[in-house]
């Protein structure tokens, strides 16, 4: 198939057959019109030819009335007629009506198609139509044309249906091969592809404006002259038109219909003009302080208004009607500012609530609004890069805990291997002894203290495997409280543990929720008030499951209660306790890996910790 649309033989038959199409169209439209005017199909042969015949009898009896009256005698008549009537297939008879007399007849007793009588000036023409014809003369030719015609009426609608397809299939090819020349190729311009278009559709109107110019003195055309020309006019025409088809599909396959053009390019020309004005306009009126500018935009305004009332002072109607521009184009100024400004607003607002991605959308803002809006965007990207920062440098802290710790672990191991060893041997120094007791203790206390740092920093980057299952709450409350049950003897706390819905089951690992569990109640037996109660709570609400802990606290709390969850951060700003003040943060921690909640409120000396967990 592409090697048929690049084939040019095969363009220039298209092209031909095309132009026969148009003739078959052209022809068979014409003789289904005029053969549906004359009724061909709805009456038969014979009806039709009488009607046309009976025509053509009438036109005879109007022309044989004009040669009687042109004859000088009857006699001069009869001879002219009767030389008219030598090889014709009608007949003629002149009647004189007042004198009863027939002047002059050829008819005799040949049977006749139809008839038809004319009178005037006293006299009677009437014409006989034969209903054989032996001659060969216009009524022959009439009444063979209308026989072909009438047996050819439904054949003609055949073949100009036939001829409009067989026209559309080849102007779509033309069309589809227009601008090829090669198979694999690209589709190429000729000659008449890279003319511009308007100078094209100006050349072929003054084509149709000579042919019409000439069209005009058709009327000194004699016989087949007017034919001829006619058909020479209606080929050049439809080539003409063919060849703007063909181009047009050519510029719009290489995108070129409009950009090829004198008006384009002058458009285009005065658009870049009108843009570099502009922008050296928009340029030096850019650096214009605000306040200006906007002086600058009201002169315009009130000097617009001070001319046209000049010009309009004595005419009330144009008075109004620069009232209504001039209200409307400060109106339109007033609402595109505040629009702008709005949007202005959201943006710095979603800016100012923490969406440090959200951008204003600066699209129609001009001036000192885009400039502003750009800015403020530009604080967000900023604000965005030091966050970024800020994690970066939480992570790096992070490692380096983790990193630092495990350093840590190697010679603080073989410090605790050889306390355990210096214990074992028999020392008679007491003094030695109370310093081996001391070096084991704060060795412990070390000890502890990396593990809780290197658990802190996994649990706070997320690294620690979960493994989230069903747990019941008020199981792993009761084994916790008997872990607990002699150390918080020993700080003089009595627990009570409330469980006030049953089953509470929740989705965590219950390894990682054991250590929250054990570093709140550890927290409990270091800073609670002796001789006090503290109350353990367990229910579901709202579709949620809440464990709260509560107690009272031996210290006065100094320290916000959003603070106590970062590292090292204690209660007792004395820091004289044992802890390392990791606890509240490991399990804080430990319960968003859960896809839990863990809050802390301070209420005077009442400290309590509520944990939230799905159901």
């Amino acid at each position: 198939m592409k090697r048929l649309l690049c084939s040019l033989p095969a363009k220039i038959a298209a092209i031909i057959l095309s132009y026969i199409m148009v003739l078959v169209i052209v022809v068979s439209s014409a003789a289904v019109l005029v053969m549906g005017y004359l009724d061909f199909y709805t009456r038969s042969s014979y009806l039709v030819e009488k009607e046309i015949l009976t025509e053509m009898a009438v036109s005879e009896c109007y022309k044989l009335s004009g040669q009687f009256q042109r004859a000088a005698d009857v006699q001069a008549f009869r001879e002219e007629v009767g030389d008219m009537a030598s090889e014709s297939n009608i007949a003629y008879t002149v009647t004189d009506i007042e004198k009863v007399e027939t002047l002059y007849t050829n008819y005799d007793t040949t049977p006749t198609l139809t008839s038809h009588s004319v009178v005037e000036n006293g006299y009677k023409f009437t014409v006989y139509v034969y209903d054989e014809m032996p001659c060969k003369d216009q009524f022959a030719t009439v009444r063979s044309l209308i026989k072909t015609g009438h047996d050819l009426r439904y054949a003609f609608i055949f073949f100009a249906v036939l001829g409009l397809l067989t026209f559309i299939v080849l102007i779509c090819f033309l069309c589809c091969a227009a601008g090829r020349k090669f198979a694999y190729s690209s589709i190429q311009l000729n000659f008449l592809d890279r003319i511009p278009l308007d100078i094209c559709l100006a050349v072929a109107a003054v084509i149709v404006g000579v042919f019409l110019i000439i069209f005009d003195t058709v009327q000194y055309f004699e016989g087949l002259e007017i034919y001829i020309f006619l058909f020479i006019s209606c080929t050049v025409l439809y080539f003409v038109a063919l060849a703007l088809l063909l181009t047009s599909a050519t510029r719009i396959k290489t995108h070129t219909f409009w950009k090829n053009t004198l008006v384009f390019k002058v458009g285009s020309f005065l658009l870049k003009c009108f843009k570099a004005c502009a922008k050296f306009l928009f340029f030096h009126i850019k650096r214009l302080p605000f306040a200006l500018k906007t002086l600058g935009l009201l002169a315009i305004i009130i000097f617009w208004q001070g001319v046209f009332l000049m010009f309009n002072l004595y005419q009330e109607e144009w008075l109004i009607i620069g009232f209504v521009l001039s209200s409307g184009m400060i109106s339109l100024l007033v609402i595109y500012v505040a629009i702008t400004l709005q949007r202005i607003k959201k943006g710095g607002e979603k800016i100012a609530s923490g969406n440090l991605e959200s951008k204003i959308d600066t699209t129609f803002m001009v001036l000192d609004f885009k400039d502003f809006a750009n800015k403020l965007n530009s604080i967000g990207e900023g604000m965005q890069v030091a966050v970024d920062e800020k994690v970066k440098s939480e992570r790096f802290k992070t490692e380096l805990i983790t990193n630092v710790s495990h350093d840590i672990k190697t010679p603080l191991t073989s410090i605790i291997n050889y306390v355990d060893l210096l214990k074992k041997e028999e020392i008679e120094n007491e003094t030695a002894k109370e310093y081996i007791e001391v070096i084991d203790r704060h060795s412990e206390r070390l000890k502890k203290l990396v593990g809780d740092l290197v658990e802190a920093s996994k649990a706070s980057t997320g690294s620690l495997a979960v493994d989230l299952q069903e747990c019941n709450v008020s199981v792993l409350l009761s084994q916790a409280l008997g872990e607990f049950d002699e150390r918080l003897k020993g700080a003089k706390i009595t627990p009570i543990l409330k469980i006030l819905s049953d089953n509470v089951i929740i989705k965590a690992d219950a390894r990682h929720l054991w250590r929250v569990f054990d570093n709140l109640l550890s927290n409990i037996c270091k800073y609670s008030l002796p001789d006090t109660r503290a109350y353990i709570e367990a229910y579901i609400q709202n579709g949620k499951a809440f464990i709260t802990f509560k107690n009272i606290s031996r210290c006065e709390l100094s320290v916000d209660s959003a603070e106590l969850t970062e590292r090292f951060v204690r209660g007792d700003s004395s820091r004289n306790t044992e802890g390392s003040g990791l606890g509240l943060s490991i399990a804080k921690s430990l319960t968003e890996l859960q896809n839990g909640q863990m809050d802390i409120t301070v209420d005077g000396d009442l400290f309590k910790v509520m944990l939230q967990f799905e159901v």
